[in-house]
């Protein structure tokens, strides 16, 4: 590992994840990880580099970067950035953009994002996590500086992160980087709400003489009693509570267990007028359907599908895996939508629930091929017709 220095190991009473903040010297083995897990984001990418982890960028200078390796291996599975936050505003994601608003100026200096995490182990994404979050922890601490945190997670990993102390800061927000994000925050000296959820991050602030904090609860407190209670825009779905069976094209033909595992694990999404659902240029492998309201299929600034209940989008990147070329957006104010991920539908246990699933799928692809060929060829016909004699054709 050379001079990379060793900060903590996992708290999970293993030590097969260990930390280290990479010095200056090391700092490519940092880069080179991070590069290659969002590799895929490079080609393409439509935005400033900057604001892109795969790109080498400026603010890297700003920032400390923290890998986590397997200490079978002693490979890196497991990468973090923390960047002071005043050095990323109107320079990153929407995510951030939207959660760094609600912070007063006067609380700028003492926020730390935590971002461009990944995560490279495919059965241990969780424990990989848990190293980076206690070791970046251990590091604030000990340097006084910051007294926030903001972060990001899959809405599905939230529990994950409540059970730390990260608590909700806004709604789920559509990422080019990372598909479907939710803002979340962390008050580093919070250690009567740590020691109430029995979070692992107590017992490292206790063991560093649990450091005064500067800022924390206050603000947050002030922050729910000017907003209400935070409104994340999401919600598991309960499957059955449906009057209509508006997920039929997708879930027709399964057992019944099949069809509720399915649409129970479904991100529920409320949105409101203008929300962008999924992101062009993102990579995420999610397939979403319509339940109430519609949305709207823009490419580039051209709208080129409207979407009502019952329909289904995402459907290429689902299969192909790959970039997405158009947005969706909410036309309505009432739009509620489910998401699916590639990984739900793998857990179904069934082998003839999955043929299913990808047959309906198959079909739902295959309808709508047939209905863009019907209506090029009548356009084909249209532009005859309007080139004849006697047809009003110049």
């Amino acid at each position: 590992m050379g001079l990379l220095k060793t900060i903590t190991d996992t708290l999970s009473g293993s030590e097969r994840y260990t930390t280290r903040f990479a010095e200056k010297e090391e700092l490519d083995e940092a880069f080179g990880f991070r590069e290659q897990a969002f590799q895929s984001l490079g080609s393409g990418w439509k935005g400033n580099p900057d604001h892109c982890p795969a790109f080498r960028n400026a603010l890297d200078k700003e920032s400390s970067h923290l890998l986590a390796y397997d200490s079978r291996t002693k490979k890196p599975v497991g990468y973090l950035r923390l960047t002071p936050a005043h050095r990323l505003f109107g320079a990153t994601e929407p995510t951030f953009q939207s959660a760094l608003q609600h912070f007063p100026a006067s609380v700028h200096p003492f926020v730390s994002v935590w971002h461009w995490m990944a995560v490279q182990a495919p059965d241990s994404e969780a424990a990989v996590r848990y190293a980076l979050c206690t070791a970046a922890y251990t590091r604030s601490l000990e340097e006084g500086k910051a007294a926030l945190v903001v972060a990001s997670c899959r809405p599905s990993d939230i529990a994950e992160f409540r059970s730390l102390g990260f608590r909700p800061l806004g709604r789920v927000v559509a990422s080019a980087i990372s598909g479907h994000a939710l803002p979340i925050f962390l008050d580093l000296h919070g250690y009567q709400s740590l020691k109430l959820l029995d979070s692992p991050l107590y017992a490292i602030a206790k063991s560093k003489g649990l450091p005064p904090g500067k800022i924390g609860s206050d603000w947050y407190q002030e922050f729910i009693f000017r907003n209400g209670s935070i409104d994340t825009g999401y919600t598991r779905y309960q499957a059955g509570a449906e009057a209509s069976e508006f997920h039929a094209s997708l879930t027709e033909g399964l057992k019944d267990g099949a069809r509720k595992q399915l649409l129970n694990n479904a991100l529920h999404l409320r949105c409101r007028f203008g929300e962008t659902v999924l992101a062009d240029s993102a990579h995420d492998t999610s397939i979403g359907l319509v339940k109430k309201g519609a949305l709207e299929v823009l490419l580039g600034q051209d709208l080129i599908a409207v979407l009502g209940e019952g329909d289904v989008f995402g459907e290429l990147a689902f299969i192909l895996g790959g970039k997405r070329n158009a947005m969706v957006r909410a036309a309505s104010d009432d739009t509620e939508i489910l998401v699916l991920s590639r990984k739900i539908v793998e857990t179904l246990k069934s082998p003839a629930d999955q043929a299913q699933f990808w047959r309906n799928l198959a079909t739902l692809v295959a309808k709508r091929v047939v209905s863009a060929n019907a209506a090029l060829n009548d356009a084909r016909k249209a532009k005859t017709s309007a080139g004849m004699p006697g047809t009003g054709g110049n």
